[in-house]
């Protein structure tokens, strides 16, 4: 298989640290062995109640805590593991918002609340939309997954599954909403807990399977043609195109364009870097 040049690779990281936010350039460095700025960075993001918003997910304008953003945060925090005392608070009180401060409907969490609609956003985050298990199965998933068997917010992750545990079992994935069931599948198979979930690999793509096999191992003759597929698009300047639409008028949506292909290029340098497919001197 192909690997990033170093020429590439020196040209992506110059992009990073001369255009990237805060958070693109920890995730960078977070792979180039200094591990300690994405905590520092990620406690940007969080807000008093324990929650995160301030566009940490580009896609969102929305300062408040809500509880797809801090979902966001967790998983940043899952995949870029420090270990430490402080990414233990953080963790805790991330789950103190989502338990018991975050807006739920029937105990189900939600992607698009209220007061996203105060500022510019996704079309994704207009607020009401119909309201399905795909975020709450996420939640469940990393609550699980980051916390120890004695942490309360282990037994009340648990609650919720139990809760919905017929439609959860009945839940049909797309190729979209598919890692939200991966990350569940992931935290039930650490923690030992007996299901019958499994992925509809029919929904797996290019466009995500990088991120399920963050979780799940599965399909590596797709993981290998994306990962290929990666190393041919990369442009001349170190990064990759990104096209995105809002759907909506706001055109706030033009500068998160901007910021995606960077993000996404420094999410797709963490893929080459974790599947050893960046060439050394």
């Amino acid at each position: 298989m192909k690997k990033l040049s170093i020429d590439l690779e020196n040209s992506l990281q110059q992009q990073i640290y001369n255009k990237g936010q805060d958070i693109d350039v920890a995730i960078m460095s977070y792979y180039l062995d200094n591990k300690d700025f994405i905590l520092p960075c990620l406690t940007m993001y969080q807000n008093k109640d324990g929650g995160f918003g301030h566009s940490l997910y580009i896609d969102n304008y929305n300062p408040n805590s809500t509880a797809f953003v801090t979902y966001y945060a967790l998983k940043l925090i899952y995949l870029f593991r420090t270990n430490n005392k402080d990414e233990d608070l953080i963790i805790k009180k991330a789950l103190t918002y989502l338990y018991h401060k975050a807006l739920r409907k029937d105990d189900l969490f939600l992607i698009a609340e209220p007061s996203n609609n105060n500022f510019a956003h996704a079309d994704y985050f207009t607020y009401p939309k119909d309201i399905d298990l795909s975020l709450t199965m996420g939640i469940i998933g990393l609550t699980i997954l980051l916390v120890k068997e004695d942490n309360p917010y282990y037994k009340l992750a648990l609650n919720l599954y139990n809760k919905y545990n017929l439609e959860i079992n009945n839940y049909k994935e797309n190729n979209k909403n598919i890692i939200y069931k991966a990350i569940l599948i992931k935290g039930l198979n650490e923690c030992n807990i007996d299901h019958d979930l499994k992925l509809d690999e029919t929904k797996l793509d290019i466009f995500n399977i990088l991120e399920i096999n963050d979780f799940l191992s599965c399909n590596k003759e797709l993981l290998d043609r994306t990962l290929d597929n990666l190393i041919n698009t990369i442009n001349n300047n170190g990064l990759w195109d990104y096209k995105l639409n809002w759907h909506n008028n706001y055109p706030e949506g033009d500068v998160a364009e901007i910021k995606w292909l960077l993000r996404q290029s420094v999410i797709n340098y963490y893929y080459l870097k974790k599947y050893n497919l960046v060439e050394t001197n």
